[in-house]
């Protein structure tokens, strides 16, 4: 009786232990709200990481990820909210996942590394798809690149892995061109140029009453001529 107890109470763990059938992979996505082909020096973007086609039976209890961007042209733009400078997003509702959240990820200079990792299939595993986290650049200098996730630092753990970390899709990289912040003049040469402007119409309004008085001189000479003639 203790025997068949036993082996029916293994038994019963071992079909919560085991991966329930899913029939998508989840994958990452990069995107952004604002025309990253239309920025100037700057310019700030919000960039945002979501988890999407995660089935429902999916249980995710690793989720890393990191998103590269070039320090030259992007300076990041912590969240003072959060200890990692990344805002966690709606897949993360547990005040306990952000804690795991924020104490795993960061955000540097040139990397965005979100990283949630808990216990083997826990109530804190994820489960849903929305948004994972986003972070904000500030453009820096002009010039065109992409920002992209690394792929070899972007894995999960979960019934769809054999509960097991491997390689996470992603989206492609989110192309960018940066143009420089057009020129404004200086005060003093913008009094300079309002002078020179006043000085060279006032030239051409004083050259042009010099002629209309000469004209006037000259008509009035002939009239002259003419009443001394017929004196």
């Amino acid at each position: 009786m203790f025997r068949t107890r036993f082996f029916c109470t293994a038994a019963f763990f071992l079909l919560l232990a085991a991966p329930s059938p899913v029939t998508a992979l989840p994958i990452l996505l990069l995107s952004s709200s604002s025309d990253l082909t239309q920025l100037v020096v700057g310019s700030t973007v919000q960039i945002d990481v979501t988890l999407a086609q995660t089935d429902p039976d999916d249980l995710l209890f690793v989720l890393y990820s990191r998103a590269l961007f070039p320090s030259s042209h992007f300076q990041a733009i912590p969240d003072p909210s959060y200890s990692s400078g990344l805002t966690p997003g709606a897949i993360l509702p547990q005040a306990s996942q952000v804690s795991i959240f924020n104490a795993l990820s960061s955000l540097t200079a040139g990397a965005a590394t979100g990283n949630f990792a808990d216990q083997f299939l826990s109530p804190l595993s994820i489960s849903t798809n929305g948004r994972y986290y986003s972070f904000e650049l500030t453009a820096i200098a002009a010039g065109t690149g992409a920002i992209r996730f690394d792929a070899a630092n972007t894995f999960y753990a979960g019934n769809s892995s054999g509960l097991s970390l491997a390689p996470l899709p992603t989206s492609g990289p989110l192309s960018y061109t940066i143009a420089p912040v057009a020129a404004v003049p200086e005060p003093s040469t913008v009094v300079l140029l309002t002078c020179a402007t006043m000085v060279a119409l006032g030239r051409k309004w004083h050259v042009g009453a010099i002629r209309h008085d000469c004209a006037h001189l000259r008509l009035n000479g002939s009239r002259t001529s003419v009443i001394v003639s017929l004196s």
